[in-house]
């Protein structure tokens, strides 16, 4: 359990890859996502990029790996024990049982290579001979591990994906490789002995021990803080080397422990002896998941923003830097133009086909009102590499990331044009946020809609709008109205009337088509059964959650409240769980939640198609499905609320 790839952190779309990964390991939860809710642009709502930047990470931060299929599945890599020097060659059968692609479609294999201070990513073009498809990658001096995923710009094949050790000239595993292996293999009977390995060929190699502290979370957690505060003891005697990978261990192990200052102390350290370590913007990374999970307060996370500034001044231009750091400050209040612009500049240059570097300048250059023209530019581009699937070349394996970007991005260009006083522009744009959105709930978008038709003088227009945004929960859409009403009238007298027949008249359900709630039949931990088709005539709000996930922890004590409040109301509240019964009794036992609990419910979020984790699904009265919200926040009762009610009318 380490860092994967950097995925690229734009958007929450990266939690779609993250959100199937989670299915497969719900069980050993090792895997926490972050909300994607806090990336939203409505206000209230904390800045798209805070927490976006650990999004892509978290996967990453708290690893974990797809269940290799090399035996029975379309793909394999020869030699199966590669060395140092050799070429590995990487071939995928179309013909084999299970095989998702075809002879003739066009596959890249998309690899990740780990080195021992980096990763190297990159993809290959697979070409058709007698009747496989196959591509060669060479290993250098130095990798430790391989992670092939087979993907075309339609999709990925999952069942393909594999994962190989890499071995030195002499046929011993490279440095790192054991370490690496926890992360795509281990499970809760082998991991020790995966970390013993590693110490062996290794013993300097000390990260490995934040790796067996996040297995140990799972299947120690009664002696956990004995067993970290024990070896985090061994780690400081004399004679041990400091290294980066060393204080990342170190950091982890005072959070298991509650240390959270002694966890910042060491991160100072980091940044100031070790700014050019990969281990470096990974430990700081690591905290912010746990400042968020564990809701830190107080100085510590405004001493790590400081520090996270500071590492960015060193080099901005930092590729080391590039995939949490420079994100970071571009998404702070008031992003810092002298180190994001380099940064992205040197981005760009480095890697020009990737959607992410255009789109987070633009992103900037919009916030800080400034080159509103080069923004425009910036967001065409990053527009036309996503559209066409480029971003599958940097991180989104799965292709999800993409579907799931798609409203940020025609929502930052109509904002950009908005701004520019292209209105017909900007018009066109918002309208293709909204119809990508789909069923995901974005007050945001209609909000910026009324504001385009306001500025074109079509107030009607932009009050159908408001109203659309207020039903979705937009908390400044009253104060528009009002602004709109006395425009108009000239005065403010009749507006709380006026808004309250607007209201009744307006349906609790959004206009248009939607899609009809796929059907279940359940029995709750209770023995309570549950089918939806009894539902209809209710409104049914529906949670997928597992047991591993924090942020679904987060904002679990909101939504008791919210179920106390509406216990009179028509409404029934079920939380579809990944884990078994046995987990979810004894989690349940310590962590109250009060919705109708339902384990092993991975068929029924095959069924809603969820990949995020945390999420909340609105089904209307007549079995619709009218809302979507994804991620975890301890707010989310506040966003479910005006939903729930408009709901209900």
């Amino acid at each position: 359990m380490i860092i994967r790839t950097p995925v690229r952190p734009v958007i929450a779309p990266c939690i779609d890859d993250l959100g199937k990964r989670a299915e497969r390991g719900a069980e050993r939860g090792l895997t926490r996502l972050f909300p994607s809710d806090s990336i939203r642009e409505s206000k209230g709502r904390q800045r798209m990029g805070k927490l976006t930047l650990l999004l892509s990470a978290i996967a990453m931060v708290f690893g974990l790996a797809l269940e290799a299929s090399t035996a029975n599945g379309p793909a394999k890599l020869t030699p199966e024990k590669p060395r140092w020097g050799d070429t590995i060659t990487v071939t995928y059968d179309p013909s084999a049982k299970g095989a998702k692609f075809l002879p003739g479609d066009s596959l890249y294999a998309y690899y990740d290579l780990k080195l021992l201070k980096s990763s190297r990513t990159g993809w290959m073009k697979m070409d058709l001979k007698n009747g496989k498809l196959t591509c060669e990658i060479a290993v250098p001096e130095g990798a430790s591990f391989i992670y092939v995923y087979f993907i075309t710009m339609d999709g990925c094949d999952e069942k393909a994906y594999l994962s190989s050790m890499l071995f030195r000239r002499d046929g011993v595993p490279a440095e790192k490789a054991w370490l690496w292996k926890m992360a795509a293999d281990s499970s809760e009977t082998d991991y020790l002995e995966m970390f013993k390995n590693e110490r062996r060929l290794y013993p300097e190699e000390y990260l490995v021990y934040r790796n067996k502290w996040w297995s140990d979370v799972n299947s120690k957690k009664s002696d956990l803080k004995t067993i970290v505060s024990r070896e985090i003891q061994d780690l400081k005697k004399p004679g041990v080397k400091e290294s980066p990978g060393l204080l990342w261990a170190l950091s982890c192990g005072y959070l298991l422990l509650d240390d959270e200052k002694g966890c910042r102390e060491i991160l100072a350290r980091m940044v100031r002896l070790y700014p050019n370590s990969e281990e470096t913007p990974w430990a700081l990374n690591e905290y912010d998941y746990q400042t968020f999970s564990k809701q830190f307060k107080g100085e510590g996370p405004e001493e790590v923003k400081r520090l996270k500034l500071e590492l960015a001044r060193k080099n901005p231009t930092s590729k080391t830097l590039r995939d949490y750091i420079l994100m970071w400050v571009a998404y702070e209040k008031d992003p810092q133009l002298d180190i994001v612009r380099p940064g992205f500049e040197s981005w760009i240059k480095d890697e020009p086909d990737n959607p992410t570097p255009y789109y987070t300048l633009a992103k900037v250059l919009l916030e800080k009102k400034e080159a509103l023209n080069e923004a425009a530019g910036l967001i065409e581009k990053a527009l036309d590499r996503l559209v066409a699937g480029r971003w599958r070349f940097y991180g989104d394996t799965f292709g999800g990331m993409t579907e799931r970007a798609l409203p940020d991005y025609y929502a930052t260009a109509a904002a950009i044009h908005e701004t520019l006083g292209a209105m017909p522009t900007a018009l066109a744009e918002i309208y293709a946020a909204e119809v990508s959105a789909k069923a995901e709930n974005r007050p945001d978008l209609f909000s910026r809609e009324a504001s385009i038709w306001r500025k074109l003088g079509y107030f009607d227009k932009a009050e159908k709008s408001l109203l659309e945004a207020r039903r979705r929960g937009a908390k400044d859409a009253d104060g528009a109205l009002r602004d709109i009403f006395r425009q108009r009238r000239q005065t403010d007298e009749g507006f709380e009337a006026w808004l309250a027949g607007k209201t009744e008249k307006q349906p609790s359900s959004a206009s248009g088509d939607k899609k009809t709630a796929p059907n279940f039949e359940v029995k709750t931990l209770d023995e309570e059964s549950l089918r939806s088709a009894d539902l209809k005539g209710k409104v049914v709000v529906l949670n997928f959650w597992y047991v591993g996930c924090e942020p679904c922890q987060v904002e679990m004590q909101g939504l008791n409240k919210l179920v106390e409040d509406f216990k009179s109301e028509e409404i029934v509240f079920i939380g579809f769980a990944l884990d078994d019964e046995g987990r979810l009794r004894e989690f349940l036992k310590i962590t109250p939640f009060k919705y109708k609990i339902v384990a092993g419910s991975s068929s029924i979020v095959k069924q809603y198609g969820v990949s995020v984790y945390p999420t909340h699904v609105l089904i209307n009265k007549q079995g619709q499905i009218e809302f979507t919200l994804t991620g975890g926040d301890p707010k989310k009762h506040e966003d479910l609320r005006p939903l729930i009610q408009g709901l209900l009318k």
